[in-house]
């Protein structure tokens, strides 16, 4: 026990020097290269998807410049591995065998020292956390080293993988970079002052929505939980829109990467298209280990939601898979 709360201070305590060590082991350029030359694609296919959409033109070249212009990160911070800049960061740190004093020497230097002189050019969070991320105030995207793994990211796996994964994912921040996170209703379903302003064919977007996900119901042990279609609206958007576009941005890819089109062993009956699918659903698959309490259900997004919603409302993923109109999965309502 000890050990693990010494680990876990020492991790706190100093988080970069913990980044440093690992990407100096760990990380590779080809991971980043290749992940940095999925970004265009995912940025055109976001693109082809708002096209598709029946909102005003102004509101189409807003999205558009916007998509078109915004900061990607991936991987981490070049200096993060510049053990000169590292010791700089750390110089005037001091510690002892007193844990009481180390507490206090790293807070001083966090408040004074490190905020000064590093704030500006470090990541909101460790890199090597597995997420990414937009952040509305310094208005960029981080896709953090530590998800360029399985099952997101494989450099040796077929270019459909990639987009699955990690393309759905950036296209699901993407979206929240359009949007923006303000959800225009409130939880009980009443809406904003400011959604009468909205101009009509995006509040019939999100109105088709509420419809949509009103339908939707998990069983979890013997209970049944009802989906709140307004909490978590604005994360069911960039589900729903973020693996459209990394869809069409495969077909980007395509164009120059005959090979991915190839059929995999053991999933020969499917092609490259219906893999790609079959990929994003398979990042979304979860397991509670924990009994689902309603606190926690309400924090969550369950999988079905991410999968059977969010593709049901694509007529790419329905032509895709020949589905028949009226089906499970192509139902007469989309909202995309």
């Amino acid at each position: 026990m000890q050990k693990k709360v010494c680990q876990q201070f020492t991790t706190s305590f100093y988080p970069l020097l913990i980044d440093y060590i690992y990407l100096q082991k760990y990380a590779s350029d080809a991971v980043i290269n290749q992940t940095l030359e999925m970004m265009p694609n995912i940025k055109s296919g976001i693109e082809t998807v708002i096209n598709r959409t029946s909102t005003s033109e102004s509101l189409k070249n807003y999205w558009f410049n916007t998509a078109k212009y915004f900061p990607i990160h991936v991987g981490y911070p070049t200096w993060y591995k510049n053990e000169t800049l590292v010791n700089n960061f750390y110089k005037g740190l001091t510690t002892s065998e007193s844990f009481f004093n180390n507490l206090l020497t790293r807070d001083r230097f966090e408040l004074i020292e490190g905020l000064e002189s590093f704030q500006s050019i470090m990541w909101p969070f460790s890199p090597l956390i597995t997420h990414t991320f937009f952040d509305p105030h310094q208005l960029k995207i981080y896709v953090n080293y530590g998800i360029l793994q399985k099952p997101y990211f494989d450099v040796e796996q077929p270019g459909v993988v990639n987009y699955g994964g990690i393309g759905s994912v950036v296209g699901h921040q993407l979206v929240h970079s359009l949007y923006g996170y303000a959800n225009p209703y409130h939880e009980n379903g009443e809406e904003e002052t400011w959604f009468a302003r909205i101009e009509p064919k995006l509040q019939d977007h999100y109105r088709c929505m509420i419809r949509k996900y009103s339908n939707y119901s998990v069983v979890e042990g013997n209970k049944t939980y009802q989906v709140n279609p307004y909490e978590k609206l604005m994360e069911n958007i960039a589900d729903m829109i973020g693996v459209q576009a990394s869809y069409k941005a495969f077909q980007i890819y395509k164009e120059n990467h005959i090979e991915s089109r190839i059929r995999l062993p053991g999933l020969e009956h499917l092609n490259s298209d219906q893999l790609l699918f079959l990929i994003y659903a398979s990042t979304k698959c979860s397991k509670n280990i924990n009994k689902i309490d309603n606190d926690m259900w309400k924090s969550q997004i369950h999988s079905k939601l991410r999968v059977d919603a969010a593709l049901s409302s694509s007529s790419i993923f329905a032509e895709t898979f020949h589905c028949s109109k009226g089906a499970k999965m192509y139902p007469e309502e989309k909202c995309a």
